[in-house]
C-alpha cells in the first residue's frame, strides 16, 4: 500500500564522493502523512525517463510525515564523514554506481511507473568550488527542482538536516 507518494521528493545526493566514503540519496517525505514504500524501488539511470537499475527498499519501510530517509549502502562508514542527523530514516542498502558527471533518480512501484523523479548534474555545483569531492546537491526548496552544492563550510552535506542552501522563496 502506497499513502501520499507524491509527496516523497528527492532532496540531497551525494554522487562524487572522497575515497571510501560512500554515496548516498537523500528523500524527504513532504506530507502528514506516513509512506509506506513496501513494493516500491530506488532507480537510476545516467538519463532518460526510465529506470536502467533498481533496487527495493526494504520491506515494512515506512517514512513518518516531514521527516527524511538517507539511502546509503554503509551508513557507518558515511558516518565517519559527515555528521548524520540521527532523527532521521536511515537505510542502509544496495545502491547503483552513481555517475561523477550527471544522472537520474527515481522511485518507481513493481510496475515501472515512476513515482517521483529527479535529475542531477555536476553543472549544478557552484562555480566557486575548487573541488566538487564530497560535496553533495541539495535541493534549494521543495516547491523546486534547482539544486546547489552543499556548504563547504558546514560539511559539504547535510544528511538527513534541513538542506544548507534551503530558501523559502
Amino acid at each position: 500500500t502506497i499513502y501520499g507518494t507524491g509527496a516523497l521528493l528527492f532532496n540531497e545526493v551525494l554522487f562524487n564522493t572522497e575515497d571510501d566514503c560512500p554515496e548516498f540519496v537523500e528523500l524527504y517525505n513532504d506530507s502528514n502523512e506516513f509512506i509506506k514504500v513496501d513494493g516500491l524501488y530506488f532507480g537510476y539511470a545516467s538519463s532518460g525517463d526510465f529506470a536502467d537499475d533498481i533496487y527495493q527498499f526494504p520491506t515494512g519501510l515506512i517514512i513518518p510525515p516531514y521527516s527524511y530517509v538517507v539511502l546509503c549502502e554503509d551508513l557507518k562508514q558515511l558516518k565517519s564523514f559527515y555528521d548524520v542527523n540521527r532523527t532521521c530514516v536511515l537505510v542502509e542498502m544496495n545502491m547503483p554506481n552513481l555517475l561523477n558527471d550527471e544522472g537520474v533518480l527515481f522511485v518507481v512501484n513493481k510496475n515501472g511507473d515512476v513515482l517521483t523523479k529527479s535529475s542531477y548534474h555536476e553543472n549544478q555545483h557552484s562555480e566557486f568550488l575548487d573541488d566538487e569531492k564530497g560535496v553533495s546537491l541539495e535541493r534549494v526548496n521543495l516547491e523546486s527542482d534547482r539544486w546547489i552544492s552543499g556548504n563547504s563550510s558546514k560539511g559539504k552535506a547535510s544528511v538527513g538536516y534541513l538542506n544548507h542552501a534551503y530558501n523559502t522563496s
